[in-house]
């Protein structure tokens, strides 16, 4: 028997410290967390867009703050503006997505379509996606910050790789353990138009 967590392969009171830690930051409220409470809003029609609050009579006009193309539904903020197309394209030549033909609005369970099809790790990774896609969204409609494609790209794959060296952390430390993400793949940027955007 060998403790992997340390180069020596004894077990150490700091390397269990650091497993501790590891496992607390991602099982806990993190981000996790939120891209499953985000993937539950997303599938039943519960995020915040414009044309959400609009209805309910919070907001004057429905159209789209970033590229005023059209209205800011749920698959226009994290699907069809030009800002989450980047990305997703951008995301394309690093991971294994799937085919555009399939991400279409094809109804309220679209999303659940594609996940239903998509191995897990695929499904995963498109909900980073457009949950990244979304939290750029929020940066710049309540902040007025725009995060660059190439730096949402950077933390995406940055996040995936911790996700997966604690997710074989996990694996190989407790038999059973599911892919950390794989809860939120089951069922539960061109740039923005120049009119007036300016991009830090």
């Amino acid at each position: 028997m060998a403790w992997h967590h340390e180069k020596s392969r004894y077990f150490t009171v700091r390397s269990a410290y650091r497993l501790a830690v590891s496992l607390r930051d991602v099982e806990s409220d993190s981000h996790p967390d939120k891209v499953r409470i985000f993937a539950w809003k997303l599938i039943h029609g519960g995020l915040a867009t414009r044309a959400n609050k609009h209805k309910r009579k919070l907001e004057a006009e429905a159209m789209c703050t970033i590229c005023g193309a059209e209205e800011e539904s749920e698959f226009h903020a994290v699907m069809r503006c030009p800002h989450a197309t980047l990305l997703r394209n951008t995301m394309r030549e690093r991971w294994s997505l799937p085919e555009e033909q399939y991400l279409k609005p094809t109804g309220p369970d679209w999303l659940l379509n594609v996940i239903g099809m998509s191995p897990p790790d695929t499904a995963s990774q498109l909900i980073l996606i457009l949950w990244r896609a979304w939290f750029v969204r929020n940066k710049w409609t309540h902040e007025g910050k725009w995060i660059r494609t190439m730096a949402s790209a950077e933390f995406l794959s940055s996040y995936w790789n911790s996700l997966f060296t604690i997710r074989q952390d996990v694996g190989d430390t407790i038999k059973g353990k599911r892919p950390i993400l794989e809860t939120c793949a089951r069922p539960m940027v061109k740039l923005p138009a120049q009119g007036g955007l300016v991009r830090p």
